[in-house]
């Protein structure tokens, strides 16, 4: 059996201080979601560019080292890939 007990009327506090409205906290929750959703979009976005920006020098047959070539080039680097048939080699620049 539960007993309640009732306070004067000077020390009772009122619950509805320390609730927070669900609105709000859902709100919350919202704007969380859609700024790691961001986050994550960036991220995905910036890494295609990194390939997009890949420099095709010629057939790796023309290089025997690519990822030397591309950096006597003032490449960062590169490494050779296969493209329409044809083995290529690719430099990706300096940032």
């Amino acid at each position: 059996m539960i007993v309640h007990k009732t306070l004067p009327e000077e020390k009772r506090v009122s619950l509805e201080v320390f609730e927070y409205p669900k609105k709000m906290v859902t709100t919350k929750r919202s704007i969380f979601l859609i700024g790691l959703f961001c986050l994550a979009l960036l991220i995905l976005i910036s890494g295609t560019e990194a390939i997009n920006q890949a420099v095709n020098i010629g057939r790796c047959s023309d290089y025997p080292d690519c990822n030397a070539a591309c950096i006597q080039a003032f490449f960062k680097g590169g490494g050779c890939l296969m493209v329409k048939g044809t083995n290529s080699c690719f430099c990706e620049p300096k940032p």
